[in-house]
Protein backbone atom coordinates (compact mmCIF):
# COMPACT_ATOMS: atom_id res chain seq x y z
CA UNK A 1 0.00 0.00 0.00
CA UNK A 2 2.86 2.29 0.85
CA UNK A 3 4.55 1.52 -2.49
CA UNK A 4 1.39 2.35 -4.41
CA UNK A 5 1.07 5.65 -2.58
CA UNK A 6 4.72 6.41 -3.27
CA UNK A 7 4.29 5.69 -6.98
CA UNK A 8 1.21 7.92 -7.03
CA UNK A 9 3.15 10.79 -5.46
CA UNK A 10 5.88 10.36 -8.06
CA UNK A 11 3.31 10.60 -10.87
CA UNK A 12 1.82 13.70 -9.28
CA UNK A 13 5.27 15.29 -8.98
CA UNK A 14 6.06 14.48 -12.60
CA UNK A 15 2.71 15.93 -13.72
CA UNK A 16 3.28 19.12 -11.75
CA UNK A 17 6.80 19.38 -13.17
CA UNK A 18 5.55 18.94 -16.76
CA UNK A 19 2.80 21.51 -16.25
CA UNK A 20 5.32 23.96 -14.83
CA UNK A 21 7.59 23.51 -17.85
CA UNK A 22 4.68 23.95 -20.29
CA UNK A 23 3.53 27.05 -18.43
CA UNK A 24 7.04 28.49 -18.41
CA UNK A 25 7.50 27.83 -22.12
CA UNK A 26 4.12 29.43 -22.81
CA UNK A 27 5.08 32.52 -20.83
CA UNK A 28 8.41 32.77 -22.64
CA UNK A 29 6.72 32.33 -26.02
CA UNK A 30 4.19 35.00 -25.19
CA UNK A 31 6.87 37.41 -23.97
CA UNK A 32 8.85 36.91 -27.15
CA UNK A 33 5.86 37.49 -29.41
CA UNK A 34 6.41 40.54 -31.74
CA UNK A 35 4.24 43.60 -31.27
CA UNK A 36 1.49 45.19 -33.27
CA UNK A 37 2.98 48.65 -33.74
CA UNK A 38 2.56 52.04 -35.41
CA UNK A 39 5.11 52.18 -38.22
CA UNK A 40 4.15 55.53 -39.78
CA UNK A 41 1.73 58.43 -39.52
CA UNK A 42 0.57 61.40 -41.61
CA UNK A 43 -1.32 64.59 -40.80
CA UNK A 44 -3.50 66.62 -43.15
CA UNK A 45 -3.07 69.54 -43.43
CA UNK A 46 0.66 69.25 -42.79
CA UNK A 47 0.54 72.36 -40.59
CA UNK A 48 -1.79 71.90 -37.61
CA UNK A 49 -3.08 75.22 -36.25
CA UNK A 50 -4.29 75.69 -32.68
CA UNK A 51 -8.10 75.60 -32.59
CA UNK A 52 -8.49 73.87 -35.97
CA UNK A 53 -9.28 70.31 -37.11
CA UNK A 54 -6.89 67.92 -38.83
CA UNK A 55 -6.86 64.32 -40.06
CA UNK A 56 -4.47 61.78 -38.57
CA UNK A 57 -3.64 58.64 -40.57
CA UNK A 58 -1.87 55.85 -38.63
CA UNK A 59 -0.14 52.93 -40.34
CA UNK A 60 -0.52 49.87 -38.11
CA UNK A 61 1.49 46.70 -38.71
CA UNK A 62 1.28 43.21 -37.20
CA UNK A 63 4.96 42.25 -37.01
CA UNK A 64 4.09 38.82 -35.54
CA UNK A 65 4.21 35.56 -37.50
CA UNK A 66 0.59 34.84 -36.55
CA UNK A 67 -2.62 36.78 -36.84
CA UNK A 68 -4.07 38.84 -34.01
CA UNK A 69 -7.70 39.53 -33.26
CA UNK A 70 -10.05 41.84 -31.35
CA UNK A 71 -7.73 44.81 -31.78
CA UNK A 72 -8.80 48.06 -30.12
CA UNK A 73 -6.90 51.24 -31.05
CA UNK A 74 -7.15 54.37 -28.89
CA UNK A 75 -5.56 57.82 -29.29
CA UNK A 76 -4.82 59.78 -26.11
CA UNK A 77 -3.07 63.09 -25.35
CA UNK A 78 -1.51 63.98 -22.01
CA UNK A 79 -3.77 66.89 -21.04
CA UNK A 80 -6.41 66.97 -23.77
CA UNK A 81 -4.37 69.15 -26.13
CA UNK A 82 -5.26 66.90 -29.10
CA UNK A 83 -8.84 65.65 -29.09
CA UNK A 84 -11.08 63.50 -31.31
CA UNK A 85 -13.13 65.81 -33.54
CA UNK A 86 -15.87 63.18 -33.47
CA UNK A 87 -16.39 59.92 -31.65
CA UNK A 88 -14.38 58.63 -28.70
CA UNK A 89 -11.03 58.38 -30.44
CA UNK A 90 -11.14 54.57 -30.69
CA UNK A 91 -11.23 52.10 -33.58
CA UNK A 92 -11.97 48.36 -33.52
CA UNK A 93 -10.34 45.84 -35.89
CA UNK A 94 -11.59 42.29 -35.76
CA UNK A 95 -8.45 40.70 -37.19
CA UNK A 96 -4.99 41.59 -38.48
CA UNK A 97 -3.06 38.93 -40.37
CA UNK A 98 0.64 38.21 -39.87
CA UNK A 99 2.85 40.96 -41.39
CA UNK A 100 -0.26 42.87 -42.50
CA UNK A 101 -0.32 46.68 -42.59
CA UNK A 102 -3.46 48.74 -42.22
CA UNK A 103 -4.17 52.51 -42.34
CA UNK A 104 -6.51 53.86 -39.67
CA UNK A 105 -7.88 57.42 -39.97
CA UNK A 106 -8.86 59.62 -37.01
CA UNK A 107 -10.52 63.03 -37.29
CA UNK A 108 -8.77 65.16 -34.67
CA UNK A 109 -8.84 68.71 -33.32
CA UNK A 110 -6.10 70.84 -31.76
CA UNK A 111 -7.44 72.64 -28.69
CA UNK A 112 -7.52 76.44 -28.66
CA UNK A 113 -4.90 78.42 -26.79
CA UNK A 114 -2.05 75.96 -27.29
CA UNK A 115 1.58 77.04 -27.34
CA UNK A 116 3.61 76.82 -30.52
CA UNK A 117 5.37 73.47 -29.94
CA UNK A 118 5.05 69.70 -30.53
CA UNK A 119 2.53 67.74 -28.41
CA UNK A 120 2.74 64.03 -27.60
CA UNK A 121 -0.07 61.75 -28.73
CA UNK A 122 -0.18 58.20 -27.33
CA UNK A 123 -1.48 55.35 -29.51
CA UNK A 124 -2.72 52.47 -27.33
CA UNK A 125 -3.18 49.04 -29.00
CA UNK A 126 -5.06 46.24 -27.17
CA UNK A 127 -5.39 42.85 -28.89
CA UNK A 128 -5.30 39.06 -28.53
CA UNK A 129 -3.24 36.38 -30.24
CA UNK A 130 -4.61 33.08 -31.57
CA UNK A 131 -4.18 31.46 -28.14
CA UNK A 132 -6.28 34.08 -26.43
CA UNK A 133 -3.39 35.86 -24.69
CA UNK A 134 -4.02 39.58 -24.25
CA UNK A 135 -1.49 42.27 -25.15
CA UNK A 136 -1.34 46.02 -24.56
CA UNK A 137 1.17 48.14 -26.50
CA UNK A 138 1.68 51.92 -26.51
CA UNK A 139 3.37 54.03 -29.20
CA UNK A 140 4.04 57.77 -28.99
CA UNK A 141 4.00 60.27 -31.84
CA UNK A 142 4.49 64.05 -31.75
CA UNK A 143 2.26 66.57 -33.53
CA UNK A 144 3.75 70.08 -34.05
CA UNK A 145 1.22 72.84 -33.42
CA UNK A 146 1.43 76.24 -35.12
CA UNK A 147 -0.41 79.43 -34.27
CA UNK A 148 -2.46 81.39 -36.77
CA UNK A 149 -0.31 83.37 -39.22
CA UNK A 150 -1.83 86.62 -40.54
CA UNK A 151 -0.29 89.89 -41.66
CA UNK A 152 -1.12 93.07 -43.49
CA UNK A 153 0.98 95.59 -45.43
CA UNK A 154 0.07 99.23 -44.82
CA UNK A 155 1.33 102.79 -45.41
CA UNK A 156 3.28 101.90 -48.55
CA UNK A 157 4.74 105.10 -49.97
CA UNK A 158 7.30 106.00 -52.64
CA UNK A 159 8.79 109.30 -53.69
CA UNK A 160 6.59 111.33 -56.04
CA UNK A 161 7.59 111.94 -59.65
CA UNK A 162 11.05 110.41 -59.62
CA UNK A 163 13.11 110.64 -62.80
CA UNK A 164 14.24 107.73 -64.91
CA UNK A 165 17.60 106.47 -63.63
CA UNK A 166 17.17 108.02 -60.16
CA UNK A 167 17.11 106.19 -56.82
CA UNK A 168 13.67 105.84 -55.22
CA UNK A 169 12.92 105.11 -51.56
CA UNK A 170 9.93 102.86 -50.72
CA UNK A 171 8.60 102.68 -47.16
CA UNK A 172 5.74 100.90 -45.38
CA UNK A 173 4.70 98.68 -42.46
CA UNK A 174 4.33 94.88 -42.02
CA UNK A 175 1.70 94.25 -39.31
CA UNK A 176 1.47 90.88 -37.50
CA UNK A 177 -2.27 90.24 -37.02
CA UNK A 178 -1.93 86.54 -36.06
CA UNK A 179 -1.30 84.74 -32.78
CA UNK A 180 2.22 83.49 -33.54
CA UNK A 181 5.52 85.24 -34.16
CA UNK A 182 6.53 85.86 -37.78
CA UNK A 183 10.11 84.67 -38.21
CA UNK A 184 12.78 85.85 -40.69
CA UNK A 185 10.57 88.45 -42.33
CA UNK A 186 12.00 89.99 -45.49
CA UNK A 187 10.59 92.23 -48.21
CA UNK A 188 11.39 92.26 -51.92
CA UNK A 189 10.49 94.99 -54.43
CA UNK A 190 10.56 94.18 -58.14
CA UNK A 191 8.79 95.17 -61.33
CA UNK A 192 8.97 96.57 -64.81
CA UNK A 193 10.26 100.03 -63.96
CA UNK A 194 12.40 99.39 -60.86
CA UNK A 195 15.34 97.08 -60.23
CA UNK A 196 14.89 94.13 -57.83
CA UNK A 197 15.88 94.92 -54.25
CA UNK A 198 15.47 92.93 -50.99
CA UNK A 199 15.56 94.07 -47.37
CA UNK A 200 15.60 91.94 -44.19
CA UNK A 201 13.27 92.96 -41.34
CA UNK A 202 13.68 90.10 -38.81
CA UNK A 203 11.12 88.61 -36.38
CA UNK A 204 7.78 90.33 -35.68
CA UNK A 205 5.87 89.31 -32.55
CA UNK A 206 2.08 89.02 -32.43
CA UNK A 207 0.39 92.43 -32.44
CA UNK A 208 3.53 94.31 -33.49
CA UNK A 209 4.84 95.80 -36.75
CA UNK A 210 8.07 95.92 -38.73
CA UNK A 211 9.32 98.81 -40.86
CA UNK A 212 9.84 98.57 -44.62
CA UNK A 213 12.59 100.81 -45.99
CA UNK A 214 14.03 99.95 -49.41
CA UNK A 215 16.05 102.05 -51.84
CA UNK A 216 15.96 100.87 -55.45
CA UNK A 217 16.70 102.38 -58.87
CA UNK A 218 14.21 103.28 -61.61
CA UNK A 219 14.74 101.47 -64.91
CA UNK A 220 11.77 102.44 -67.12
CA UNK A 221 9.22 105.22 -67.15
CA UNK A 222 5.50 104.75 -66.60
CA UNK A 223 4.84 105.26 -70.32
CA UNK A 224 5.38 101.47 -70.66
CA UNK A 225 2.34 100.69 -68.43
CA UNK A 226 4.65 99.16 -65.83
CA UNK A 227 3.69 96.79 -63.02
CA UNK A 228 5.58 96.61 -59.72
CA UNK A 229 5.08 94.46 -56.63
CA UNK A 230 6.15 94.06 -53.03
CA UNK A 231 6.53 90.50 -51.69
CA UNK A 232 6.73 89.74 -47.95
CA UNK A 233 8.24 86.34 -47.06
CA UNK A 234 8.26 84.87 -43.54
CA UNK A 235 8.39 81.56 -41.60
CA UNK A 236 6.56 79.96 -38.69
CA UNK A 237 8.32 78.35 -35.71
CA UNK A 238 8.71 75.04 -37.58
CA UNK A 239 10.45 76.80 -40.49
CA UNK A 240 7.59 76.52 -42.98
CA UNK A 241 7.74 79.40 -45.46
CA UNK A 242 4.87 81.75 -46.38
CA UNK A 243 4.58 84.80 -48.62
CA UNK A 244 2.21 87.67 -49.26
CA UNK A 245 2.38 89.74 -52.45
CA UNK A 246 0.84 93.13 -53.27
CA UNK A 247 1.07 95.45 -56.26
CA UNK A 248 2.55 98.89 -55.66
CA UNK A 249 2.48 102.09 -57.71
CA UNK A 250 5.68 103.97 -58.54
CA UNK A 251 5.50 107.10 -60.70
CA UNK A 252 8.63 107.33 -62.87
CA UNK A 253 8.89 110.29 -65.23
CA UNK A 254 10.76 110.05 -68.53
CA UNK A 255 13.61 112.44 -69.27
CA UNK A 256 12.45 115.45 -71.40
CA UNK A 257 14.99 115.42 -74.23
CA UNK A 258 13.41 118.51 -75.87
CA UNK A 259 14.43 120.55 -72.82
CA UNK A 260 17.94 119.19 -73.13
CA UNK A 261 18.08 120.32 -76.81
CA UNK A 262 16.88 123.81 -75.89
CA UNK A 263 19.39 123.98 -73.08
CA UNK A 264 22.16 122.89 -75.42
CA UNK A 265 21.20 125.53 -78.02
CA UNK A 266 21.03 128.15 -75.32
CA UNK A 267 24.49 127.25 -74.09
CA UNK A 268 25.88 127.28 -77.63
CA UNK A 269 24.28 130.69 -78.36
CA UNK A 270 25.58 132.10 -75.12
CA UNK A 271 29.10 130.92 -75.95
CA UNK A 272 29.02 132.62 -79.42
CA UNK A 273 27.95 135.97 -77.97
CA UNK A 274 30.77 135.84 -75.44
CA UNK A 275 33.33 135.19 -78.13
CA UNK A 276 32.00 138.06 -80.27
CA UNK A 277 32.07 140.51 -77.37
CA UNK A 278 35.62 139.48 -76.46
CA UNK A 279 36.83 139.96 -80.03
CA UNK A 280 35.13 143.36 -80.20
CA UNK A 281 36.81 144.49 -76.98
CA UNK A 282 40.21 143.33 -78.22
CA UNK A 283 39.75 145.13 -81.58
CA UNK A 284 38.66 148.29 -79.76
CA UNK A 285 41.72 148.17 -77.53
CA UNK A 286 43.97 147.73 -80.55
CA UNK A 287 42.37 150.73 -82.27
CA UNK A 288 42.79 152.88 -79.16
CA UNK A 289 46.42 151.86 -78.83
CA UNK A 290 47.13 152.57 -82.52
CA UNK A 291 45.45 155.97 -82.37
CA UNK A 292 47.34 156.82 -79.20
CA UNK A 293 50.67 155.90 -80.82
CA UNK A 294 49.89 157.93 -83.96
CA UNK A 295 48.88 160.94 -81.88
CA UNK A 296 52.08 160.71 -79.86
CA UNK A 297 54.25 160.57 -83.02
CA UNK A 298 52.45 163.54 -84.60
CA UNK A 299 52.96 165.61 -81.49
CA UNK A 300 56.65 164.72 -81.38
CA UNK A 301 57.12 165.68 -85.03
CA UNK A 302 55.54 169.10 -84.47
CA UNK A 303 57.86 169.79 -81.55
CA UNK A 304 60.92 168.86 -83.62
CA UNK A 305 59.99 171.34 -86.38
CA UNK A 306 59.98 174.26 -83.92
Amino acid sequence: MYAVKKIKNVYIFILIFVLAIVSFVGIQTKAAEPKVMVTDYKINPTTVVSGENFQLTLTLKNTASKRVKNLKLTVLSEAGELLPAKGAGTEYISELSAEQELDIIFDMMAAKGLEEKAYKLTIKSEYEDVNGYSYTVEDNIFIPISLEQRLSITDVLSEDAVKLGDDVEITGMVNNLGEGTLYNVSVKVEGENVSEQTSYIGNIESGKSGNIDIITKTTHSNEMSSKNSMTITYEDKQGKKYEKKEEISINVEAIDYSNLTTLKETKETGLSKTVIITIAVVVLLIIIIVLSVLKHRRKKKILEEF
